[in-house]
């Protein structure tokens, strides 16, 4: 156990004017290399014990200076570059592809939105936070969405100006249900498969399934019932296989569940023996276009699946980064979208 004491102690000390540093700003702008310009920043802030240390003094001003072009003036041939290249890069990539008349996005509102009762600020019906969106694939008027706290809902007329909603979730038994993802099967868009889980108020009670369209539902044998916070037990995402599609896949914080009949049983994928990690966290899964008995997961790791066999595939990542020499790397998250010719890696580094 550590202790820590803190303790406040008077002091007189008499004033000691603080040492000028080197103008480094200036240097860049007349084109000076940045690491001559640390060296000789630095060996003022050694030789001196009086380089004010205060909040806004010197020495955190240069300080949080360095720490922004140590990101950004990159080594090349053991060489640290200008950065005034990196500015013209900047300046470059802002400017690539632009056009005098660029189109305008064309987005429009399509709800659910609050209805109130007439005349009053009552809702008749609220939906929540959308957490999950799936479209009809041969009927761009049918959208399911998945709400954090009040189930799943329905349009039937998505390209009107104002669609209608209903939600078609409640008086099965679960009432106000949290969702976290929505599948359709692409052989049959009457089969929906529904995660539910822990998201803001809601609750999760496992993988749901509709053969009609979303007019009945029943529960599959993936269940359980989540109403902890900070539980990380419940599905988040669903995939299916689109060349067999009984096949589906369940994503969990740090499992991969798979069904081969259609949600009728569920069975481990061994994700928990082969990762040995009991701090991983997954993210998203994902089917390779084109070979979908290939799954790749991601989150703190990536790993890929191949008949039924677990391999981590991340390794290299992160030294293509090209990070800061003696950079240590203290967290890492990753998430994976696939094509025909395998998948793309976005990453999110953490390091000092």
């Amino acid at each position: 156990m550590t202790s820590v004491i803190l303790c406040v102690i008077g002091l007189t000390v008499p004033t000691i004017q603080a040492q000028e540093l080197p103008d480094y700003k200036s240097m860049l702008q007349q084109g000076v290399a940045y690491d001559v310009i640390k060296s000789q920043t630095e060996a003022a802030i050694n030789a001196s014990s009086s380089t004010n240390t205060n909040e806004g003094g010197s020495l955190n001003q240069y300080k949080r200076w360095k720490n922004y072009w140590d990101h950004r003036a990159y080594v090349n041939g053991g060489n640290v570059a200008n950065p005034i290249t990196y500015k013209q890069a900047m300046y470059d990539y802002h400017n690539l592809n632009y056009c005098d008349n660029p189109p305008t996005p064309e987005w429009e509102f399509l709800g659910p939105k609050r209805i109130n009762k007439a005349g009053t600020f009552i809702p008749v019906s609220v939906m929540g936070r959308v957490n999950a969106v799936a479209m009809h694939p041969n009927n761009l008027n049918i959208i399911y969405i998945g709400t954090s706290s009040s189930g799943i809902w329905k349009t039937t007329n998505a390209q009107d100006p104002d669609p209608d909603w209903i939600n078609i979730s409640d008086g099965f038994g679960f009432d106000n249900i949290g969702v976290t993802d929505i599948v359709i099967d692409p052989d049959d868009q009457n089969k929906i498969y529904v995660s539910t889980g822990r998201v803001s108020h809601g609750y999760g009670i496992g993988v749901l399934v509709s053969t009609t369209g979303g007019s009945t539902w029943e529960k599959t044998t993936l269940n359980y019932f989540q109403d902890d916070k900070d539980s990380t037990n419940y599905v988040k995402q669903l995939r299916i296989n689109s060349s067999t599609t009984s096949t589906v896949w369940a994503l969990y914080d740090d499992q991969v569940h798979k069904s081969t009949n259609g949600g009728a049983s569920w069975q481990g994928t061994n994700f928990q023996a082969a990762a040995s990690n009991t701090n991983i966290k997954l993210e998203n899964i994902e089917l390779q276009i084109g070979n979908p008995n290939i799954a790749y997961v991601a989150g703190t790791e990536i790993w890929k699946n191949v008949s039924g066999v677990w391999t981590r595939i991340d390794n290299g990542l992160i030294t293509a980064l090209n990070l800061p020499a003696n950079s240590t790397v203290i967290g890492s998250t990753f998430r994976v979208s696939s094509d025909q010719n395998g998948i793309y890696a976005l990453s999110k580094v953490t390091y000092e």
